[in-house]
Formats: structure tokens, C-alpha cells, sequence
């Protein structure tokens, strides 16, 4: 958990920062990255701290591990413990997303979005040869995702991600954060639902 997330172009926002993508990387950088449901290493944007504002790069979902498949997520409550993660606090990223999946008891998909056109989840990224990758972070579930699933990704608000990105006593902070509500939709259509979770 997290294992999938969605980046459709039928929102604005993930429109324009793949054109973002395409302004700082090229055009051919930008129409590699995956669009519609995103799985583990997919290339995907991501966005860093530039100097004054915001970057959006492409970069591989999934760190490296020996003897053990990608890493994908990285437990918020251990970052600051673990030394495969300590050091990547201080690189860390937001995840651009138009919604993130899970499966109920029943296996049923649901999208679970923000209240605002794009989620964004916490990462932490590195260097691999040439390539950047990236972990989501994940939490304990908030009380209205617990029925569905035990974690859930560290969701954060726009101001939040600001500071997730350029203060790091702040983005430390961050780490205890109770995800805010965020809507379901198990219909299958993609559209946010009216049920809060």
C-alpha cells in the first residue's frame, strides 16, 4: 500500500505540469512518462524544490533493493530511524496524483482522491546511475480508511506540500500527519464519490 495511483490528463493540473515536464526535459521526456494508472516503476512526474519555484522532473517509482523486489513505500513513522531512509529526507518530493487505489474487503477498486483537483502524496527520492527514483510515503489510516485498508499514503494540502519541500523542521513535522478525508469512488468510473473515507 500504495501500490497504484492514477495520473490522467482529463485533469488540468496533471496536464500542465507534464507540459512543465516537456519545458525543463524535453518533449520526448514528457511522452514517456505514464499516464492513466500508474504501477511500480513506471517513469512518472514528480515535483522537487527548485530555487524559487516548483520543478517538475520525470523519475522511476521505486527504489532499488538487494535481494528484495523495488522499494515503493516507506513507513513515515521510521524515515527518520532507518538508514536506507534517514539521508532521503533530505531529498524529498511530492507526488503528483489525480487519485490514489485500494481494494475493500470485498476487492472491490476504489479512488480515493482529495478534495482538490490533484492529490499529493509525500516521497523521497534519490539517484540511481543516471535515473531518479522514488518512494510514497504511507501512514497508519486515518479513521474513515481503516474499514478499507490498515496504511494509506501521506496525503498532504498544497501549503503543506510547500512546506514538505522547503523546510525540513517542518517537513519532519509532517511526519505525524493525520491524513485529511478524503472521497471514494468504488463504481469504477473514476469519478470522486460522495462517500468520504
Amino acid at each position: 500500500m500504495c501500490g497504484r495511483y492514477g495520473f490522467s490528463l482529463d485533469n488540468r493540473e496533471a496536464a500542465a505540469i507534464l507540459r512543465a515536464v516537456a519545458a525543463l526535459e524535453g518533449a520526448e521526456a514528457a511522452e514517456s512518462l505514464r499516464r492513466g494508472e500508474v504501477f511500480p516503476t513506471d517513469r512518472v512526474p514528480v515535483l522537487l524544490a527548485g530555487d524559487g519555484r516548483v520543478l517538475p522532473v520525470s523519475a522511476r517509482w521505486g527504489l532499488s533493493a538487494q535481494g528484495k523486489k523495488v522499494l515503493i513505500n516507506a513507513r513515515a513513522e521510521t524515515v527518520l530511524q532507518k538508514p536506507r531512509f534517514r539521508d532521503l529526507m533530505n531529498r524529498r518530493c511530492i507526488v503528483p496524483t489525480t487519485g490514489f487505489y485500494e481494494w475493500d474487503p470485498g476487492r472491490r477498486k476504489g479512488l480515493f482522491t482529495a478534495q482538490t483537483p490533484m492529490t499529493w502524496l509525500a516521497g523521497l527520492w534519490e539517484w540511481e546511475g543516471e535515473e531518479r527514483r522514488f518512494v510514497i510515503l504511507t501512514t497508519a489510516a486515518n479513521a474513515a480508511m481503516a474499514p478499507v485498508h490498515d496504511r494509506m499514503p501521506l496525503v498532504l494540502t498544497e501549503e503543506q506540500g510547500l512546506d514538505w519541500l522547503y523546510d525540513r523542521r517542518k517537513a519532519e513535522a509532517l511526519l505525524s500527519l493525520q491524513p485529511e478525508t478524503l472521497q471514494a469512488d468504488f463504481s469504477g468510473t473514476g469519478q470522486s464519490g460522495p462517500s468520504p473515507v
